[in-house]
């Protein structure tokens, strides 16, 4: 799996953790799941998603990390009870995805494998060209 319960230590601590995935890792990991494809879903036109998101430990990119476990975190917090924590959880989740928004955009760009190109289709980006010029002799 792309995230590993010691990467929720930056944003908390194990006993919450637990709280939000309901004593169910595999709560979680659903979460997990759902989050990625999240992200995958403003990525994929620029960068190569099965590449992404297969890394592990150290190969990983910290950024991207931390907007999965802010997404994770909102999924989580919204299946809760009475939505406890929810305000933040939604503050970071909102974040997340404008921080996204803008990598889809091409406002920011990423550390990360872009996204394989064939023959057969236009590389993501910037498209040019025009017309030719016209000449004016009647």
């Amino acid at each position: 799996m792309y995230l590993t319960q010691t990467d929720y230590r930056i944003v908390t601590d194990p006993r919450s953790l637990d709280i939000f995935q309901q004593y169910d890792s595999e709560i979680r990991e659903r979460a997990e799941t759902e989050a990625i494809e999240e992200i995958a879903g403003y990525l994929r036109a620029r960068y190569n998603t099965d590449l992404i998101f297969s890394q592990t430990a150290e190969q990983r990119n910290p950024k991207l990390v931390a907007l999965t476990i802010d997404i994770v975190l909102y999924n989580l917090a919204t299946w809760l009870p009475g939505k406890m924590a929810l305000d933040i959880r939604l503050e970071r989740y909102e974040r997340a995805m404008e921080y996204l928004t803008k990598v889809a955009k091409g406002q920011i760009t990423l550390n990360l494998p872009p996204a394989e190109t064939n023959n057969n289709t236009a590389t993501p980006g910037i498209k040019y060209g025009g017309i030719k010029p016209s000449e004016y002799d009647w």
